[in-house]
Parts: structure tokens; sequence; C-alpha cells
């Protein structure tokens, strides 16, 4: 490949990445359906003509920055695999808690019940909870000795994994507007619903079952906290 051609294409690549970023940064606290060109072009620091020469529509371009964010979404929520069981869920809640609270208007946008009433949008989002899905019932085929390649493919847990996922969506969008829980006691709720949504699960579908008993969770350093100062 021609060198300066080469350098050519990695400093578009940069600069795609530069002006999606900045859109991403905008979703802090505005609505994606609720940006505009004039600040997207303000916020990355470009010429309106540059940014439609990257992308050929304001709608391309928003699409590409819910992409991003959804990616970013399963970046923060990815826990470290030697974790406890118990501290790789408390991480991925409170990875996506740090987002939410970062994102509060972007978040509601997308998490809200019919935001935006964009299907293109709404299939984004879908196709990132599916990835999110897969890793998760890789880690809960470990945490909880399912059969290997069972979790995916059991109805029962997909089901109440996609239940989990849609009610964490919605309180930590009604903890984000109404403020009525500590996060700690949001993250407590959360952790308790998980494990009684996999065991539901494991009932409705005993051909899950199990290859040998999961070790309890290693008591967390911040269940050992207690009464410690809860962060908001």
């Amino acid at each position: 490949m021609n060198t300066a051609a080469a350098r050519v294409r990695m400093r578009t690549d940069e600069r795609r990445e530069h002006l999606v970023r900045a859109g991403v940064d905008l979703l802090r606290d505005t609505p994606y359906d609720q940006l505009s060109i004039d600040d997207i072009a303000a916020a990355a620091g470009v010429s309106k003509g540059l940014l439609y020469h990257y992308f050929p529509s304001k709608r391309d371009y928003l699409l590409e920055v819910v992409r991003a964010t959804a990616a970013g979404i399963r970046a923060a929520t990815t826990p470290d695999p030697a974790l406890s069981p118990l501290e790789q869920l408390e991480s991925s809640l409170d990875g996506f808690f740090d987002f939410a609270q970062e994102h509060a208007r972007g978040y509601a946008a997308l998490f809200s019940p019919g935001a935006g009433g964009d299907a293109e949008i709404a299939a984004l989002m879908d196709e990132s909870r599916e990835l999110y899905l897969a890793g998760l019932f890789e880690a809960m085929e470990r945490a909880y000795g399912l059969k290997t390649g069972r979790g995916a493919g059991s109805a029962a847990l997909r089901t109440a994994m996609q239940g989990y996922l849609a009610f964490v969506e919605g309180a930590v969008l009604r903890w984000l507007e109404r403020h009525e829980l500590e996060r700690e006691d949001l993250r407590g709720l959360l952790t308790k619903a998980y494990g009684g949504a996999v065991r539901a699960a494991l009932e409705i579908d005993p051909e899950l079952g199990a290859r040998r008993t999961p070790r309890a969770p290693a008591k967390t350093q911040r269940s050992r906290q207690s009464g410690s100062a809860r962060r908001h």
C-alpha cells in the first residue's frame, strides 16, 4: 500500500473518530434527537461542510454516534473475568450507573420506553444488548456451572436475562429522574434481582443443569464496608 495514502487514510479515520466522539460527549446534556449540526460542528471544532464531507447526512452521523455510545456502554459494563461472580456483577452495574449519570439526558433518550420512535436506533440498541447477553451467558456458565453453550440456547434463561436488562434500564432511569434510592441500595436491588432471574430460569429449564455446585462468591470489599459513605 502507498505510504502516503496510508497516512491520509489514518488521518481520515482519526478525524471521523474525533467527530463521532464529539457527538457522544454531547449526549451528556442533549438527547440524540435534539442534536443540531451547528452544535455538533462547534463541539468538534470543524465547519458544517467538513462534517458533511465525512458523513453524508445528519442521520448517518447520528447512527454512528449511537453505535459508538452503545459500544461505550458495553465497554463500561464488561468486568474483569478474574473477579468473583458477585464482584463482576457489581462492577458491571457500577459501570452502567457511571455511564447513565455522565450522560443523563442522552441515557433518557435512548432508554425511555418508545424514546425517539426511531426503528434504526432501536435496532442498534437491540444489537448491542444481544452482544452484551452473549458475553453474559459465557460468564454465567462459569459462575453457575451451567452446561457449556447451554445458557444461550435456553429460552427460559434468554427470556429471564432479556427481562432483567429491561428491569435494569428502567430502574436506572427512575433513579436518575427521582433519586429515591441511594446508589448502594440500587446496586443491591439489581444484584438480588439478577440472582432471582437466574434461579427462576433454572427451575423452568432443568436441562440447563449444573455441572457443579457454584462456589459462594467472595465477600467484596464494598460489602464489608458497612456504614461507609454512599455515593449518589
